[in-house]
């Protein structure tokens, strides 16, 4: 039976963590990038730890302290990542992490404290159900709420993709003898997407009659920002965006329905 058990908690723990990776990547914020890249690294991290305990010239003490030093980090960063929420994006999930990875420092101090702590198999599957329990908190988090959001916010993000690809990638290649004149052209993708969005940001927040400093504290920046999104000097992420179509009560395609992707990328290739 105990076998069993840490052969279901292998398979969740690993399938839960991929499954994490996944959605952040297609749906999530920066923020929410950031805390599966965190929580991901920190396997990472616990394994090496894991193997350097078995050599002879490390004792029981140094995975301890590490563990503890890696859990406490993490809690301190996710409390951070919750302290930048807005009121567009709470981030109520990197609170609960948060007290997760502090229990968890918990139970190791505790483990090296007292003597009748459980054994290793007890300690290790105690923890390995705590982060199964940390992805889930993340994929509730980070999973779309509604088809509409899961769509929008998969089209910026490639439509974003796209004009990146081609200005980063493609286009310095096709033109890489090619200065002054077709350095402009290299920019105009990304630029013209930015700016078009900006101007209909600017748009749906004047028929909504809401100043930029209403606008800024919706989404936790400054005006000056604000002016910068709406002149497209500065990008909104994806999952920005559509915070900001419900704040705006418009549907996420209205940020990007005049938007022709092919015309775009067809004025890079010229």
């Amino acid at each position: 039976m105990s076998l069993l058990l840490e052969n279901v908690v292998f398979f969740a723990f690993a399938g839960t963590a991929f499954l994490v990776g996944l959605v952040a990547i297609l749906w999530g914020s920066q923020a929410k990038i950031m805390g599966a890249g965190l929580l991901l690294a920190s396997i990472i991290a616990a394994n090496i730890l894991f193997w350097l305990n078995v050599q002879p010239f490390l004792g029981h003490e140094v995975r301890t302290v590490g563990y503890v030093l890696i859990d406490l980090t993490l809690a301190y960063v996710f409390l951070w990542i919750y302290s930048r929420s807005n009121p567009l994006e709470r981030n109520r999930w990197a609170a609960y992490i948060a007290i997760i990875q502090i229990i968890m420092a918990v139970i190791s101090i505790a483990r090296a404290a007292y003597p009748e702590f459980p054994h290793h198999r007890e300690y290790a599957l105690t923890l390995n159900i705590l982060m199964i329990i940390a992805f889930f908190i993340c994929l509730i988090g980070f999973t779309p709420k509604s088809r509409n959001e899961a769509i929008g916010v998969l089209k910026m993000k490639c439509l974003y993709l796209m004009s990146d690809l081609f200005k980063r990638v493609i286009a310095p290649l096709r033109y890489r003898r090619v200065k002054g004149e077709m350095a402009d052209k290299r920019d105009f993708s990304a630029r013209e997407i930015d700016a078009q969005i900006g101007a209909k940001i600017r748009e749906a927040r004047i028929t909504r009659e809401l100043s930029q400093e209403k606008l800024a504290d919706a989404i936790g920046v400054s005006p000056s920002q604000v002016q910068k999104i709406e002149s497209g000097a500065n990008r909104v992420s994806a999952r920005t965006l559509f915070a900001l179509s419900e704040f705006l009560a418009v549907e996420i395609s209205f940020f990007y329905q005049d938007i022709e992707i092919g015309a775009t990328l067809a004025a890079i290739k010229r």
